[in-house]
């Protein structure tokens, strides 16, 4: 198994890592230690897009708080290959 690390504050960095063998992509919201916002909608979208598992680990505050909840209702949908872990009751 291999990585590479991104500036994940902007999605198209993290779209431009992507290679070929490309399984999963894995990233923290908002980022710490700054607490920076990713854009989870167009993350999510972009992983349906390759069709790559997007895992989005939401510790410190719960996605539905970090963008509008029903815009991202619409775009994380487990059976897209996009999960949500997160500290909070969804």
């Amino acid at each position: 198994m291999t990585y590479v690390r991104v500036n994940s504050e902007v999605v198209e960095s993290i779209e431009s890592a992507i290679q070929p063998n490309t399984k999963m992509i894995i990233v923290e919201s908002p980022c710490n230690p700054v607490l920076t916002v990713i854009d989870l909608e167009k993350l999510a979208k972009l992983g349906q897009r390759k069709k790559i598992i997007t895992v989005i680990d939401s510790t410190f505050a719960p996605p539905m708080i970090q963008v509008d909840g029903l815009r991202l209702l619409g775009a994380i949908r487990v059976r897209d290959r996009n999960y949500l872990k997160s500290s909070f009751p969804q």
